[in-house]
């Protein structure tokens, strides 16, 4: 009897545990201060573009450059299952 105790509880630890769901994904207002951070990490003059996209498993947002706010054709992308941003512009930066 003992060993069908030892069986039944080590089955148990290989279960994912109940009442866990997918990972959370981050909504939009957090992937935007998420995006601007990385922005004004970078750029001086300029805002992120407050409305992203949604592009499946990420958000995109529109940054806006300098004075008149010219829109830089690289969006800044923010990983929903994550929240790391990514902007293919900030090579021009460095």
């Amino acid at each position: 009897m003992r060993f069908g105790a030892i069986v039944l509880a080590s089955s148990l630890l290989t279960l994912p545990a109940l009442g866990e769901g997918p990972p959370s994904l981050i909504s939009a207002a957090e992937a935007h201060v998420q995006a601007e951070q990385l922005f004004d990490s970078v750029v001086g003059c300029g805002y992120v573009e407050g409305v992203p996209t949604d592009d499946g498993d990420r958000w995109l947002f529109g940054a806006k450059m300098g004075y008149g706010g010219d829109l830089d054709p690289n969006p800044i992308a923010v990983e929903k299952s994550t929240g790391i941003a990514t902007w293919e512009s900030l090579d021009d930066f460095q």
